[in-house]
């Protein structure tokens, strides 16, 4: 009976959520002319980007929070987390820096938010959380786990997978584009503009497949699409597993 006394006070110590929580907002700018890529990296949090063809330098806004037993530690935490940021051969990567074996069930989160030149390809990776591009113009790369993809691009070229998430992108170039859009779990929903060209290559496991209003060369299926937008010069790769895939 003794040893199951003593037992009782461990095991609920160990299910003590750490529910105090300490937040902070850094921001700063980064001269970006001599900058042709941005990559920008977070594990938990989202990931908003705003193109600007008028800007020539990066204005970040970032939300860094993580939480504690007490609010005194939360926001002792809270000092061990910064950005991190390397520059190389016109390369910038930004991303959450923390000591992880000392933040365990922490739960350390990095929200950025930035205005960028419009130009600048882009590489944007979240573990959890939404990923956001509007008005760029440069080639993007775009990768979450646990989240949504959405913003307006006129890329020529586009990759974007979420595992676990919804889809909707703008795309509003023109000419030939190229790119790979793919979700696990969730539906996807891309707005074609006319001056676009691409051989579109759609499939769904679980769901249905709507094609665009204006198409050429087509194979339509209730779960498969093979057609021709534009001058089809593109390939366009369009793939869900659980969820409806739909052209507008």
């Amino acid at each position: 009976m003794r040893s199951t006394l003593l037992l009782v006070p461990v095991l609920a110590a160990g299910c003590v959520y750490p529910n105090h929580k300490a937040t902070k907002v850094v921001e700063f700018t980064i001269p970006a002319e001599s900058l042709q890529r941005l990559e920008c990296q977070s594990h938990n949090g989202s990931i908003t980007i705003n193109g600007d063809p008028a800007v020539s330098e990066i204005a970040m806004h970032a939300e860094l929070s993580v939480r504690g037993y007490s609010q005194s530690e939360a926001d002792s935490n809270l000092h061990l987390l910064e950005i991190g940021r390397e520059e190389r051969d016109g390369t910038l990567r930004l991303f959450g820096k923390y000591p992880e074996g000392e933040l365990n069930n922490r739960s350390p989160s990095f929200r950025f938010t930035m205005k960028v030149p419009q130009r600048l390809v882009l590489q944007l990776t979240s573990h959890n959380g939404d990923v956001v591009a509007n008005d760029m113009a440069g080639a993007a790369t775009i990768e979450t786990h646990n989240g949504d993809i959405g913003g307006s691009l006129r890329a020529t070229h586009v990759v974007a997978t979420t595992h676990n998430g919804d889809v909707e992108l703008r795309l509003a170039g023109e000419g030939a584009v190229d790119g790979e859009i793919r979700t696990h779990n969730g539906d996807i929903v891309l707005h074609l503009a006319e001056g676009l060209g691409a051989r579109l290559e759609a499939s769904t496991h679980n769901g249905r497949v709507t094609p665009p209003v204006k198409l050429a060369d087509a194979s339509i299926g209730k779960r498969s699409l093979r057609c021709s937008v534009g001058d089809g010069k593109g390939r366009m790769i369009v793939e869900s597993h659980n969820g409806d895939v739909v052209f507008r």
